[in-house]
């Protein structure tokens, strides 16, 4: 139990800790963003495509990279994209949902790998066990048909 709460708390914590060092900026669409995906492919339930996009750092310089922005947008469309410190485009980050949504995951998923392990030790323990026991069997019945056999004779 311990276990699943410090790495859900750990996994939380990560996934915060990674929109610490990124911004938010309004980027606009250089080019129309190609359409969704055929609605055939197992892909087309995620609406987002690559596409350019450019925007103005602070210094007033224009700037400009390829993006996930939503399928079939035009041309000009603003758009968010995330830049870390040095001003590289970067994955939007967790919302405070998805963080947690992550650690309770990841928690839920140590706990259940503890388990097993627990279960497998156990098990491998019982084994031993049984083996060790049944050659303990083994020597005590010979024990029984040696002393049987000595009062017959």
């Amino acid at each position: 139990m311990a276990v699943s709460v410090v790495t859900a708390g750990v996994a939380e914590r990560s996934a915060l800790d990674q929109a610490r060092g990124l911004h938010r900026v309004t980027a606009h669409l250089v080019e129309d963003a190609p359409p969704p995906l055929s609605r055939f492919s197992l892909a087309a339930t995620d609406s987002r495509v690559r596409a350019t996009v450019r925007w103005t750092t602070p210094g007033g310089s224009p700037r400009s990279d390829t993006a996930f922005v939503a399928a079939g947008s035009k041309a000009g469309s603003p758009t968010t994209v995330w830049l870390d410190d040095v001003g590289r485009i970067q994955p939007a980050p967790a919302t405070p949902n998805q963080a947690g949504t992550e650690g309770a995951t990841l928690g839920a998923a140590s706990a259940a790998g503890t388990g097993a392990l627990v279960v497998g030790v156990w098990w491998a323990a019982r084994l031993r066990l049984d083996r060790r026991r049944g050659v303990q069997w083994d020597r005590a019945w010979a024990e029984f048909d040696a002393r049987q056999g000595r009062r017959r004779a």
